[in-house]
């Protein structure tokens, strides 16, 4: 892959008054879906990635996973670390399985930080419908109703106010 891709598509945050960085850590950080998150934020003026987090990949530099990264990030993955994410993160993006999201994604938010959840842990508010697709039981029912499904062109006042967004997944809008 080219790192011509990597270019920012924005002046550097220095120079748009007014806006300060959103401090972005990514759990699960290996996966494809995270290696497209990285790149996406890469590109935002707002956004800056301070903590990936991997438990199979933890002490590798992001550019040693992913070699299209070099030259753009020397971040290093590390092992998860509520207090850590929560001292250095303003919010939490979760690029995990299904099922291995819920608690910490409960355990983020009693830090006070934004999660965005990737996996399918929060898509629904019914824990009856949640338990009746996927076949498991979720662990975190009480979070469920909190959770605000991410389709922005329906939802986005609820999304720009929420600590808990369930992104939506596979779609065709």
């Amino acid at each position: 892959m080219n790192n011509m891709h990597f270019q920012r598509r924005f002046p550097p945050l220095e120079i748009i008054e007014g806006m300060s960085m959103i401090r972005v850590g990514i759990v699960g950080a290996t996966g494809f879906v995270a290696e497209e998150l990285v790149r996406i934020l890469m590109q935002h003026p707002a956004a800056q990635v301070v903590e990936l987090v991997s438990s199979s990949q933890k002490g590798k530099r992001l550019d040693e996973i992913f070699p299209s990264f070099k030259g753009f990030s020397s971040l290093t993955l590390s092992d998860y670390d509520e207090t850590r994410l929560a001292s250095k993160c303003d919010v939490v993006f979760l690029a995990l399985p299904h099922g291995k999201s819920a608690p910490m994604a409960e355990g983020l938010l009693s830090k006070g930080l934004k999660v965005v959840d990737l996996s399918a842990d929060f898509r629904y508010q019914s824990q009856t419908l949640y338990e009746s697709t996927y076949g498991v039981t979720h662990c975190c029912p009480g979070l469920l109703p909190h959770a605000v499904y991410g389709l922005s062109e329906i939802y986005e006042d609820r999304v720009a106010k929420a600590n808990l967004v369930a992104n939506p997944g596979c779609y065709t809008t």
